[in-house]
């Protein structure tokens, strides 16, 4: 099991998200393939100045900014002490789908990219988490 964490000097963390249907282009908007992303912190007890998921992360999908309204809080499905811990991305309207390597030109997924942006988001305080990235082809 491994879990990222984060704080605004860590740079981007980069994932490509694997496409599971057949896709014949690396460059057709995503949401004609993937419904949403979900992101869940690690379920660890933190104090009151810990990373907030909705304020303190910028998030990229398929080259393009998430807007903040594109970002939900996800209540009632996963929590830890009374916390709720995940939260859906949904997929921008200009995002597109990609190769994961441009030379061999199989297998297309989509790009997420997670930069801690909370100036008071510390290591202290309790950087932000990633323990779970699930995401749902259409």
């Amino acid at each position: 099991k491994t879990a990222y964490y984060g704080i605004p000097s860590s740079g981007a963390l980069k994932l490509w998200l694997p496409y599971e249907g057949s896709a014949k282009t690396g460059d057709a908007p995503a949401f004609n393939y993937f419904n949403a992303i979900i992101l869940c912190e690690v379920n660890e007890k933190r104090g009151d100045g810990e990373c907030n998921m909705m304020s303190d992360l910028a998030l990229r999908v398929g080259n393009e900014v998430v807007p903040k309204s594109s970002v939900s809080r996800i209540k009632g499905v996963a929590s830890y002490l009374k916390k709720e811990i995940c939260i859906r991305i949904d997929i921008p309207g200009e995002a597109k789908i990609s190769f994961k390597s441009e030379e061999q030109m199989k297998g297309v997924g989509l790009t997420l990219e997670v930069s801690v942006t909370g100036p008071g988001v510390s290591r202290e305080k309790g950087a932000c988490s990633i323990s779970h990235v699930i995401w749902e082809n259409l």
